[in-house]
Order: structure tokens, then sequence, then C-alpha cells
């Protein structure tokens, strides 16, 4: 059905109502220039509680192909290789994309939704958006240094560990050339076009890299990083096809301009030159580059450091402290918790983020208060489903995907940890999730200087009790780290909706499953865990796999016991999940 300039963009265009403009490609007329502020936020959560849905989509396909996907490689290659890959060279990808888009990225979500809807305003967004480039160029050559400094020697025959490494790193940069479209998709709320174009990339990732593996099996390290080209490679394909192609989108000429930094080009040279476009310079308007968008891009990189040492600084205590055979291990806790964190919890903070980001730019701090409460207390349940099930059933998963060759080691205890780190790591997500969006400049580096002692200690801990009780040392170091974390983040909601006449917005028992649900995990979860430490754990093929079969039933009946508790005896959470997501949304 067609749909006028006032309406909130579908995930099918950038607008079915829009005219080419110089610089910025297609534009229209703004929400707030034909409706209310009320319907705009109807609107924007509309689109967004969509695109979750999308995005979920993605998350299951995209997990249950590399879930597949990794559990063939485990069984057939070698531990020290597989630990390698997953691991260390992973690592070196993961520090290129992180430190390079995750800045550009936050700042750009920021800026108020009118901006996208107007061709000068949008031109100038898209000028900064595509620095991320060549800083991802800089960003890349430092981590290849670091990573080729480090691992010196043979990776596998025939390949040293720095031409490896410098595979992981190129294909690291050319997935951050998709970069500039990817940000005008998310920020239009195409979440059906970006949805598409990442489940083509991963199909391509997934069937290169088990193409490559079964062809040469000797040589998985060039495979893992030959897929990872071959994503990055189709994230490009993919958006430049759209946005050259379809009806009202940017075109060939401005995509290319776009992709090749020439519109950034031209924008910093009228800028320089003191040209500015029709709306003035008034900071906002303008042909030329958004200045203070670029100072926010500047805050958040450096916000994106302090992240990246947070999140992955257990990754470099692993490097350091334990044998490649350890890093397999972990790599593959992560890999199975991540069916969890990753298909539940990354759409549900990616989402949030993005409407914090617009609700509070339009003022609507009731509704942000809203969102925050329903989705802090949705990660909440789920976690407490993990942390409850997740030990009493670590030896039945690893043991039934993975063989009694892994079963056998360590990784069933690291796998029941982990699982409890899941809730932590929820919790976390989602209320960094508002930090991120509400900050200003000098908070967030108030912030970033809080989260130091945080970050020293957590590590420090980490390394000191790691030869005691191997790699949980470093799950349980993290557990505490989100802890403090959500403490501090929690207080920076609080103390905000406090300043905008909202005190008590939050509250702790709206956030919290109700007591009749606990009660019911702890006694479902204990029994199960007993289950498990006298019949099933560590018995390897001692057991029959009818009694396992029996074993993950139990789970099932007692999942689902649980479940019924909280929908019968806690009603009014669905209510305010259909509110946020459906209600709002009939505003439009």
């Amino acid at each position: 059905m067609p749909r006028s300039s006032s309406d909130a963009p579908s995930g099918d265009g950038i607008s079915s109502d829009t005219h080419r403009a110089p610089g910025g490609g297609a534009a229209a007329e703004p929400a707030s220039k034909t409706g209310d502020a009320s319907g705009g936020d109807g609107a924007l959560l509309g689109s967004v509680a969509s695109g979750l849905v999308s995005v979920f989509s993605l998350q299951l396909v995209s997990r249950v192909l590399t879930f597949g996907l990794n559990i063939a490689i485990a069984r057939s290659v070698d531990r020290k290789a597989y630990g390698v890959g997953s691991v260390q060279l992973q690592l070196v990808c993961d520090a290129v994309l992180a430190l390079s888009r995750e800045g550009f990225r936050d700042a750009c979500q920021r800026t108020p939704t009118s901006d996208w809807h107007s061709a000068t305003r949008r031109a100038r967004v898209l000028a900064v958006a595509w620095l991320c480039v060549p800083f991802a160029a800089f960003v890349g050559a430092a981590v290849f240094a670091l990573s080729s400094h480090f691992g010196s020697g043979q990776a596998e025959e025939g390949v040293s560990a720095a031409g490896i490494s410098a595979l992981f790193v190129a294909a690291a940069g050319l997935e951050m050339l998709s970069e500039p479209l990817y940000i005008l998709a998310h920020n239009m709320l195409l979440i059906n076009i970006r949805v598409r174009v990442e489940m083509l990339a991963l199909a391509s990732k997934v069937c290169t890299t088990a193409a490559l593996v079964a062809c040469y099996p000797t040589s998985p390290l060039r495979a893992f990083a030959l897929g990872q080209m071959a994503y990055g490679a189709t994230m490009v394909a993919g958006f430049s096809a759209y946005f050259s192609l379809a009806h009202g989108a940017l075109g060939p000429a401005q995509t290319v301009a776009l992709l090749s930094g020439w519109h950034s080009v031209s924008a910093f040279r009228r800028g320089a030159l003191g040209a500015e476009g029709e709306e003035g310079n008034d900071g906002r308007g303008g042909s030329g580059v958004d200045w203070g968008l670029l100072g926010t891009v500047a805050t958040m990189s450096m916000k994106a450091v302090f992240k990246f040492v947070l999140e992955k600084g257990e990754m470099f205590v692993l490097l350091q402290q334990f044998s490649p055979e350890t890093w397999a291990m972990y790599g593959l806790v992560q890999n199975l918790a991540s069916l969890v964190v990753r298909l539940v919890f990354l759409p549900v903070e990616d989402m949030s983020q993005l409407a914090f980001s617009k609700l509070l730019a339009s003022g609507n701090h009731t509704a942000a208060a809203d969102v925050l409460t329903v989705m802090v207390k949705l990660v909440v349940l789920i976690g407490s489903f993990a942390a409850a099930f997740g030990p009493a059933y670590s030896f039945t998963v690893v043991h039934l995907l993975y063989g009694n060759r892994w079963s056998s080691t360590e990784m069933p205890a690291l796998l029941g940890w982990y699982s409890t780190y899941i809730l932590f790591l929820a919790l976390n997500g989602v209320t960094e999730a508002f930090v991120h969006a509400s900050v200003s400049g000098p908070e967030m580096r108030r912030r970033s200087l809080q989260l130091v002692p945080v970050t020293a200690a957590y590590l420090g801990c980490a390394c000191l009790f790691a030869p005691l009780v191997g790699a949980r040392a470093l799950i349980a170091g993290n557990c505490i780290s989100m802890a403090l974390r959500t403490i501090l983040s929690l207080r920076h909601a609080s103390a905000l909706f406090a300043a905008r006449g909202l005190p008590g917005a939050l509250r702790i028992r709206e956030l919290l499953p109700i007591p009749a649900l606990i009660v019911a995990l702890t006694v479902c979860g204990s029994a199960t865990w007993l289950v498990d430490r006298l019949f099933v754990g560590g018995k390897g093929v001692e057991v029959s796999r009818i009694f396992l079969a029996g074993h993950v039933l139990a789970a099932v009946v007692c999942v689902a016991v649980c479940l019924l508790v909280q929908w019968k005896l806690d009603p009014g959470f669905v209510r305010r999940v259909k509110h946020v997501a459906v209600t709002r949304g009939k505003s439009e």
C-alpha cells in the first residue's frame, strides 16, 4: 500500500514519496512536519517492533547456519587449529570492526529521525559516516602490526601467522566498505533490507568456509579467513545493489559517490570554502560537514575502545595464560552460548538502543522509561532460565553435539558457568544501550573513567585466579564486571529520568521476575542439576542416549511449568510488552 511522506519509512524503501536530491539521495518530508510528536514516536516504536522481528529472524537463520558449521568443523579439525581460528584470529577481525565502526554507528543513530528525511541534513551525516572507511584502514594497520608482533611463526602448512592475520584484517576492511550504506539503512529503519543482505552474506560465508574445509582439510585457517572475506564482499554487493537499483533509493551515481568517498570529500571541500546549503549555517542544515556529529563520533569511538577492552579483555588473558586447546574449548562454549546471546539478546539490544536514541532525541522520556523497563525485565527473564537450567545440561549438550572427544574435557564445566554469565551479560547489554543513547560527551568520558578500575580489577583477578581454577576464572570475573557496569547504568538512567520530572520511573521490583517464578526456577533447576550430578555429568560414553533423552525431556517439562507460572501469575508484564510493541504502533 502506498505511504505518504509523513509516514515512517517502511522496510522496502527509503520513502515512497521521494525526490532525488544532490548529495543526499532520496529525500522526504519529516514526520514531525505533518503529525504531532506522539504520532511520530508511535510510528518509530511500530517500526522498531517490526524490525525486532526481522532481526530476530536473521539471528535465527544465522545461528542455525553457523552452529551447524561449527559442529562440523570442531568434529573434523585439530583442536589447536580450531582454537587459533575461533579465538586468536577472530579477535583480530573483531578488533578492526569494533574499533572502526562502533563510534560511527552510535553517533549517527543519535541524530533525530527528521535529519534522515531531509536531503541536505542526511548528506551532512553521511559525509561523516563515510570517514569510518579510512579510519578502518588505520585501525587495521595497527591491529595487524600488533598481531604480527605477538603471533610469529607458521600458522599452518605453507602460510605464516602474519599471512593469516593479514587475510583476517583484509576481510574486516572489506566489510567496512559497506558501513556507510549500513548506517543509512539502519537509521532509515530499512530493517528488512538490512536483514536480507546480512542473511545473504552469512550464507555466502558458511558455504565458502564449508567448501574450503571439505576440499582442504589441512588448511582450516585459510578457510576461516576466506569465508570472512566472502561475508564482507557480499555485504558490499548487497547494499550497493539495493541503493543503486531500488525505486526511490540513491541511484547508481550517488551510491558510487558514497562508497568511493567522493561525497564526503566534496562535503569537506564545501565546508572548507564556506559554501553552505539552502538551510543555512545553523549547525544542522547546509550541505557541508556536521562538525558536531564528528565530535560525537570521536567521543563514541573512545567509548568503543573501552567497551572493546571490557568485552574482550578475557580473550587477552586467555591467549596469554592458556594453551590453544583451552582456546578451542572457550571458543566452542562462546559459540554455544551465542545461540541465546545473538539470537535473542543482540536484536533486543540493537533495537532498544535505536528506540532509546530516537525517543530521547524527540523528548519523549516517558516512552523511553517504559521501553527500558520492559526490555530489562524481558532479558532478565530469559537470562534467569539460562542460569537455572544451563549448569544441569551443559554436559548433555556438549556430549550430544561434539561427542566424547570434547565432553571428556573441561568444556562442560565452562559451559555451565557461562550459562550463569548470560544473565549478567543480557542485563548489562540493555542498560548500557540506554546509556549509549542518552549520555553527552562529558558524561561518556566520566563513565569511561569509572569503568577503568572495574576493568583493572576484573582483569587482575582473572590473571590471579586463572592458574587455580582455569578458564572459569575468566567467566566469574566477567559476571562481577557486568554486575558493576549494570549498577552504574541503572544509576545513570534513574538520575536522568529524575532530572526530567520522572522520579521513580525505574522500580527494582518491576525489573525482576515475580517471586513465584524465582521459586519455580530454583526448584526445577536444582532438581535437574542433582540428576545431572548423580547420573549424567562426567559419565561420558557410559551414559545411554535413552537416558540422555529422558533428561532432556525433563528439561522441557520444567521449562514449560516455569513459563506457565510466569504467564498465569504475571499477566501485567505480557500486557506491557504488547503495549510497547503493538499499541503504540497503532498511533501511526
